[in-house]
């Protein structure tokens, strides 16, 4: 679990000083323009104790992999998959990172990785594919299915899946292949 910084925020309108709860911070990270200016902004907020926070920043295009870091092991498993979800994020994280993720046993979140196999450009699809082929969710295993029709997973991987225990999985797999 990282270490999450209580945040000082400073707002004053018009020398009125306002005290600044979740709520702002939450509306603050949700509406903050997202743009590169704002990246070193986003890289502060995602080590904020609040959950719905985080979220936000993980939701956001602009990404580094400063923020990668500190929210992929996110103690709330809500904030990790939002992370997961986010095709810009998934392009900066790194294969241990992937394999990691992998290794958590979150079908949902694992799940995102699968749909968004296309989107590791630090990984080697390959290996992240033959991993999630032995994937004990059948739904993470279908999806590699559907990423053949998109030039993802490789042709040996989907031609193994016709041999799924789950029938789904290997019925989806040889129509991938043309089988059916």
């Amino acid at each position: 679990m990282k270490a999450r910084n209580e945040l000082q925020f400073s707002l004053s309108i018009n020398g009125i000083p306002v005290k600044v709860g979740k709520a702002l911070q939450e509306a603050i990270a949700d509406k903050i323009t997202d743009v590169g200016e704002n990246l070193k902004l986003f890289e502060v907020l995602a080590t904020s104790p609040c959950m719905e926070v985080r979220k936000s920043i993980a939701r956001k295009d602009t990404q580094s992999k400063q923020i990668i870091e500190t929210l992929i092991d996110d103690e709330c498993a809500s904030v990790v998959n939002v992370l997961t979800g986010n095709r810009d994020a998934l392009k900066l994280m790194s294969e241990d990172q992937v394999l990691h993720i992998i290794s958590q046993g979150d079908s949902e979140i694992v799940n995102n990785l699968s749909c968004g196999l296309d989107k590791l450009a630090e990984c080697d699809t390959c290996r992240i594919a033959e991993r999630l082929s032995t994937y004990p969710d059948p739904m993470v295993r279908e999806q590699l299915t559907w990423k053949w029709c998109h030039g993802t997973t490789p042709k040996n991987i989907i031609k193994k899946l016709t041999q799924d225990s789950d029938p789904d999985v290997a019925a989806a797999a040889k129509e991938a292949l043309g089988e059916s």
